[in-house]
């Protein structure tokens, strides 16, 4: 049984100017990496934007009339950036994304997220791509702000777009705290049956989309599913922070025979540079979160700033698995039993990556060092991401290490990769090995390329060896899939 929340707190902004270090704790626009709610006035009406982390410090952009505003000469002074520092049980609240047109359901436990008559929307759906904006709750007019002007929106073209609330109720699916309800385990599926096998009866009707899987469970099973996450969870740190007390996704999933002078422990990261997703590794330096990444020929691992690590979520939590398998398996396109966890980019599909180099493994593209144009970036890094592994109860996916060759085709696969998406490329975490070593770097899949930064620059594997690289790849769980 859940317990209730405290009275709900105060909405938390962090301020600061253009430029300047990003906050710690951002609330991420859903979906989005690298897209955040943000906040401006204007002769003292609040105007709702979105910003973004660039190597560690603040951009952002505010419609205003038919104009975008990004730049200090445009704005001035301080923008804000709403910050979640805490969790239900402390706070009373958890941030939650519902369409437009559920704004008046469970108007019990949900308090719409607002400032004067501004509200942020987000535009999900946009064929360009989602882009954070406000709506006017006076007029319902929502204008969003992009290559220099604005768009309006209104009417039914709202409806199917996104807006924040305050669930005070209970907390997110993704929570792992004691005080939260765990579903128990769903029952194994029924054998399948003769009928089944000639297309009769079954198939996929009852398998749950997204966080609510459950209407109508695994063919044969009898029973609902329980609710389960079906997205990754990257959180943001900073290098230098106190090592995170969640549990992170560790490259193969064990400690590294690792080049000489790199900390074998080593866990998926992201980092933005000028909009490009970086990934690479970070690692736990005597307690403080530590990063590397590799940027035009030279190695990164100072003032590395603000990151994002991925968050290995507990198996009650989750729906799916994740895997490490080779680049071989998971890097073509079209259908396969796992599919990478990447970051989408124009340039190429980017994932962690594990890379043997001279007999030793090195985890590469992710927070411990992150290359970008053949350099190492360990300094300086600033805010970053990191890839939580959810408990197992919550989602409803399996993460796994796979080849390259398994994962990076295109056509049928069991195991997806993790990536982020960019418009360059498809960029997912990888294990590369250089020289008989193991380290955690990156994966492009589109561009068969797989690379991480260490020994002052970044390294590549590029063509037919990058097969054998191994690559995090995700894969739902029976009943369960990807939306």
């Amino acid at each position: 049984m859940t317990t209730a929340n405290p009275p709900p707190q105060e909405d938390i902004w962090a301020f600061g100017p253009i430029g300047s270090p990003f906050p710690d704790n951002p609330v991420h626009a859903l979906g989005q990496a690298n897209m955040y709610v943000a906040l401006w006035y204007k002769h003292g009406r609040p105007v709702h934007g979105r910003a973004w982390n660039n190597g560690g410090v603040i951009e952002c952009s505010f419609p205003y009339k038919k104009a975008e505003l990004t730049g200090i000469k445009d704005l001035g002074g301080q923008i804000q950036i709403l910050q979640y520092k805490g969790d239900h049980n402390s706070l009373g609240f958890w941030y939650e994304w519902i369409k437009y047109k559920d704004r008046f359901e469970k108007a019990e436990e949900r308090q719409m997220l607002k400032c004067g008559d501004s509200l942020p929307i987000l535009w999900k759906d946009r064929k360009e791509g989602a882009i954070l904006g406000y709506l006017d709750n006076s007029t319902e007019f929502a204008l969003f702000s992009h290559d220099g002007i604005t768009e309006l929106l209104q009417g039914p073209a709202l409806d199917n777009m996104w807006i924040i609330v305050r669930n005070i109720k209970g907390g997110p699916p993704s929570c792992e705290c004691k005080n939260c309800y765990r579903p128990p385990p769903p029952p194994p599926p029924a054998p399948e049956s003769d009928a089944d096998k000639a297309g009769g009866a079954g198939g996929a009707g009852g398998t749950g989309v997204g966080t609510e899987a459950g209407a109508g469970g695994a063919a044969g099973a009898g029973a609902p599913l329980p609710p389960r996450v079906m997205i990754d969870e990257w959180m943001d740190i900073r290098a230098g922070d106190p090592w995170p007390e969640r549990k992170l996704m560790k490259a193969l999933n064990k400690t590294l025979d690792t080049i000489p002078g790199e900390n074998p422990d080593q866990y998926v990261a992201l980092w933005y540079q000028q909009g490009e997703p970086i990934m690479g590794r970070v690692w736990n330096d005597n307690g403080k979160v530590a990063a590397a990444f590799g940027w035009f020929d030279k190695e990164y691992r100072d003032k590395v700033g603000s990151l994002q690590v991925l968050v290995e979520l507990a198996d009650y939590v989750r729906g799916f698995d994740y895997k490490w398998v080779p680049f071989s398996e998971c890097g073509h396109f079209g259908e396969k039993e796992w599919t990478p966890v990447y970051v989408d980019y124009p340039k190429g599909i980017i994932s962690p990556a594990v890379m043997t180099w001279e007999g030793k493994q090195i985890l590469g593209k992710v927070a411990a060092a992150f290359g970008w144009f053949d350099k190492e970036y360990r300094d300086k890094v600033g805010s970053l991401q990191v890839l939580v592994e959810l408990a197992d109860y919550v989602r409803g996916f399996d993460y796994k290490w796979v080849p390259f060759s398994e994962c990076g085709h295109f056509g049928e696969k069991e195991w997806t990769p993790v990536y982020v998406d960019y418009p360059k490329g498809i960029i997912s975490p990888a294990v590369m090995t250089w020289e008989g070593k193991q380290i955690l770097g990156k994966a492009d899949i589109r561009n068969e390329k797989v690379s991480s930064a260490f020994n002052g620059k970044e390294n590549c594997i590029i063509g037919p060896a990058a097969q054998a690289q191994m690559v995090l790849c995700r894969k739902p769980r029976p009943g369960y899939k990807f939306d």
